[in-house]
């Protein structure tokens, strides 16, 4: 009869132990998905944050590729005679002839506007200069290297056969683009 019960016990600690087994293994089921869950979510905020951090990062390098675009732009723009600049240009003009020791007198301005919706216009400006022939030479190697974008269109250069023998003669037509 002592077998009877200790056999009940063993069966009854046997269900106990298998109940608790279950639960311990339902418990670590749940406890695995959770972890699972929370890492996905994890990952997911990372994810989300490095793509922020990216995404800030790449703005900021926008923004300093912008601010060398507008340096650039600035540059390009002083290559042109702004708009309205054709009196200043004249005037650029006039103080090369100073410079370089020649009589100039502006002779024609004409302006070529180009295509509808074109952002620039051309300029046209004959220019008669006096002078000796390395004064002439100075003049014309000046508006050659100007800062702007000048084509020197035609260039006629005489001896004044009526003036004293070392006096030269220039008739030059520049052309240069000015913005709208």
């Amino acid at each position: 009869m002592d077998m009877k019960p200790s056999f009940i016990k063993t069966v009854h600690l046997m269900s106990f132990a298998a109940v608790v087994a279950v639960f311990g293994l339902a418990a670590y089921a749940f406890l695995w998905f959770q972890i699972g869950t929370l890492s996905a979510e994890a990952m997911a905020e990372a994810n989300d944050l490095k793509v922020a951090r990216d995404s800030s990062q790449s703005a900021v390098s926008l923004q300093k590729s912008l601010q060398n675009s507008a340096i650039s732009l600035q540059i390009i723009d002083s290559y042109f005679l702004p708009q309205n600049g054709t009196v200043s240009f004249v005037e650029f003009l006039e103080s090369l002839g100073s410079i370089s020791g020649t009589k100039v007198s502006i002779q024609s301005i004409g302006l070529d506007k180009g295509q509808v919706g074109d952002f620039k216009e051309v300029l046209a400006v004959t220019v008669d200069s006096v002078g000796t022939w390395s004064n002439l030479m100075r003049f014309i190697s000046l508006v050659e290297s100007s800062p702007y974008h000048i084509d020197i269109a035609s260039a006629d250069i005489n001896m004044n056969s009526a003036k004293p023998a070392n006096e030269w003669h220039a008739l030059i037509t520049v052309k240069v683009i000015q913005l709208k």
